[in-house]
């Protein structure tokens, strides 16, 4: 079942250093780590909480599109590297001033983020949800573990996309920027998710995808995965516990272990 072999990597690991799952060393050096069932009696984790855009779906990468479309169309660039610092966080950065300024040109705000929104909109309909992603959700289910998502989106977008899924009702509690007066970096959104599932956060997990949701995350006290996509990559995100390429390289019992040793 796991004889895929792995492609994660620890903060501080080159890529020539990985080895595969079934031999790699815990975070703190203690061993190598093994594959048990469900049934063991050390299996004790108590929720995995998941981010929502860019870990449940890919919507930052349509995002970054649809107003790259928008600056080439003004003879202007978006830088990705520039794009993706703005990703997960509370800082508000305005594009729509950025492109004036580099253009210098006076452009009509309101038609511009209306087509925006409309052309972004598109582009996430035809997003897929992310590997691993489903599995994860079934295997916690069958684990017993709860199962949480805090998205500094609002409400709105991440139920009606959760929905379109069929994944709002596999999900225990969900906690957005609606829920909360700080949102990310700020841990406030996982602690209250924490809180709403009734778990211990130090004996939880985290799956993200930018470096202020692991902030967050690891200052709420979680054991955080990062699976960065093709803008957040771009990013550090060594402050996670473990960084991997998809969920699909990471089997929950492994997690479960994980989570267990610290």
């Amino acid at each position: 079942m796991y004889a895929r072999q792995s492609r994660m990597s620890r903060k501080g690991e080159n890529d020539e250093n990985r080895v595969p799952p079934q031999s790699r060393p815990n975070r703190h050096g203690l061993g190598f780590l093994r594959f048990s069932s469900y049934g063991h009696g050390s299996m004790t984790i108590e929720a995995v909480i998941f981010d929502f855009d860019g870990v449940i779906l890919d919507t930052e990468t349509p995002l970054y599109w649809s107003w790259h479309e928008i600056y080439a169309r003004y003879g202007a660039s978006l830088d990705m590297k520039m794009f993706a610092t703005y990703i997960g966080g509370a800082e508000y950065f305005d594009f729509h001033k950025h492109l004036e300024e580099l253009t210098d040109l006076r452009i009509d705000r309101q038609r511009l983020m209306a087509e925006r929104q409309r052309r972004y909109r598109c582009l996430v309909a035809g997003s897929a949800v992310l590997p691993g992603v489903v599995s994860y959700l079934s295997e916690a289910r069958g684990a017993e573990c709860g199962i949480g998502l805090a998205s500094n989106s609002d409400i709105g977008w991440v139920r009606s996309n959760l929905e379109e899924h069929g994944l709002f009702d596999r999900f225990d509690v969900v906690r957005t920027r609606d829920d909360v007066t700080r949102v990310k970096p700020d841990p406030e959104i996982y602690l209250e998710a924490a809180r709403a599932l009734k778990v211990n956060p130090q004996r939880s997990a985290a799956i993200e995808d930018s470096a202020s949701g692991i902030r967050a995350a690891k200052s709420a006290g979680l054991f955080t995965v990062a699976v960065p996509n093709p803008i957040t990559k771009h990013l550090r995100l060594d402050a996670a516990d473990l960084i991997i390429d998809s969920l699909d390289e990471l089997p929950f019992e492994r997690l479960t272990e994980l989570v267990e040793r610290g």
